[in-house]
């Protein structure tokens, strides 16, 4: 099993050097070298997870609450407990430089109203075919989406382009985080409604500036443009009813996906007669990227846990001691999460991406930028469901071991949904209020 959507970024916080790898089949948790020696029992409760937990490992398909969770042996007994605490925090997660960027403006009744802006620059590494950019050249954008859409899939939705109003480096962009856009001279517009990929012109006057940096022969170029040259802003209006997700960074799943690019139009000598003549097209990547994205608006929720992969996190305190649990042989230890699925299901016309992944990450006090350590370190745990699935069955094995047997019994666990690749998720998650069968727990298994 692999991490799906696993994040691409081209750059990394300049604080954080942890490099972030696509999971493993059975990922060794980062938390082993915290546990004790405490004797036989440790070894016995180490051999028994061998031999009982591989069903239950976290890549395994989730099922229904119940024999899934609990073997049919007469060897085996259970025990379920709950939380003496779950939170949940508002932290915004790195919306630049990843696989997608979302742009768009919708009204969600249930998640509140949201504003994505798509900011974008051009490389000026010079193309072979390309050494300048004249008077009469025509730049485009060639703007490619995913398929997926958040919001009113039959709606046309505008756009205009402008440049953008201050500097910005996309590996710095979170989300709630807005750029300033510089209204006063238009670049470009289009209209959308269930398009691929759409080419739009940009104007002259933004082209020739752009040219000023490109043809530059000055010894600082690269250091000139990226502090002075700001970009473009794609900007939606506020009539818009959807969020769409423009492809603007590679995929190692797909290394010949097509990609948001410039294009630079050159007049082509009509009397050349040579068939390998160049068609006076150039494309030009990107060179920086990302979304100023706002939540506003956001309606209140009398029950569950709703959670955004852009920008929550749940911490969870389970009520766990060693002393409850220390003569117990340990076999396997799940944490059980179900979705509420109906809340979303009283807009059936009103499209939102669910998530299928959960991950879970060990921390024994919540760190000052929690969202940059989830950001660039793999998960302790994590689990993969089918689409159809609303219970996450996740193997916390190793974590309530160490709480029992190990020196790292104050550890607390953050989860959070997804993989940081621009695409927004957003679900409910029942809480302690609902009923037994639906809100979270740990189902402890022993040998007896």
């Amino acid at each position: 099993m692999y991490r799906k959507n696993l994040q691409i970024t081209t750059e990394r916080l300049q604080e954080m050097t942890n490099k972030l790898n696509a999971f493993q089949l059975f990922p060794e948790p980062k938390i082993n070298k915290t546990l004790s020696n405490k004797g036989s029992r440790l070894m016995i409760a180490a051999f028994l997870l061998l031999m009982t937990t591989f069903p239950f490992m976290g890549c395994e398909s989730g099922g229904s609450v119940g024999s899934d969770i609990i073997p049919n042996n007469d060897g085996i007994d259970s025990q379920t407990v709950g939380f003496n605490e779950i939170n949940r925090f508002n932290e915004n997660n790195f919306s630049g430089r990843l696989t997608n960027t979302s742009v768009g403006y919708v009204e969600d009744p249930l998640y509140g109203t949201i504003e994505s802006v798509a900011l974008i620059k051009p490389v000026i590494i010079r193309a072979s075919d390309l050494g300048s950019i004249q008077e009469d050249d025509k730049m485009q954008l060639r703007l490619e989406f995913r398929d997926e859409i958040f919001g009113n899939r039959s709606a046309t939705s505008e756009f205009k382009i402008y440049e953008v109003g201050e500097l910005w480096r996309g590996n710095q962009l979170r989300y709630n985080g807005q750029i300033d856009v510089d209204r006063s001279v238009e670049v470009g517009e289009f209209q959308l409604q269930n398009e691929q990929a759409i080419t739009v012109d940009l104007s002259d006057e933004w082209t020739q500036k752009f040219a000023e940096f490109y043809n530059s022969e000055s010894a600082d170029r690269d250091s000139t443009y990226r502090n002075n040259f700001t970009g473009l802003a794609i900007v939606p209006s506020q009539t818009n009813q959807n969020l769409r997700f423009l492809r603007t960074g590679s995929d190692p799943d797909d290394p010949e996906l097509v990609l948001t690019r410039f294009i630079v139009n050159s007049p082509v000598d009509e009397t050349d007669d040579d068939e390998e003549s160049d068609d006076g097209v150039t494309e030009l990547s990107l060179r920086d990227w990302g979304a100023s994205y706002i939540r506003t608006d956001v309606p209140e929720q009398n029950s569950g846990f709703t959670l955004h992969s852009t920008e929550t996190i749940l911490e969870l305190i389970p009520n766990i001691s060693s002393a409850q649990f220390s003569s117990r042989n340990i076999s396997n230890a799940t944490l059980v999460l179900t979705k509420n699925q109906n809340v979303e299901q009283l807009q059936p016309d009103f499209e939102r991406l669910s998530p299928d992944i959960v991950q879970l990450h060990v921390f024994e006090e919540k760190p000052s930028d929690i969202m940059a350590e989830v950001f660039t370190n793999d998960p302790d745990f994590f689990r993969i469901n089918e689409d159809d699935e609303d219970v996450f069955l996740v193997d916390i094995t190793q974590y309530v071991l160490n709480r029992v047997y190990g020196e790292r019994s104050d550890d607390k666990l953050y989860l959070t949904t997804q993989i940081s690749n621009g695409l927004l998720y957003s679900t409910q998650f029942y809480d302690l209020n609902a009923p037994e069968e639906l809100r979270p727990r740990i189902v402890i298994t022993f040998i007896k």
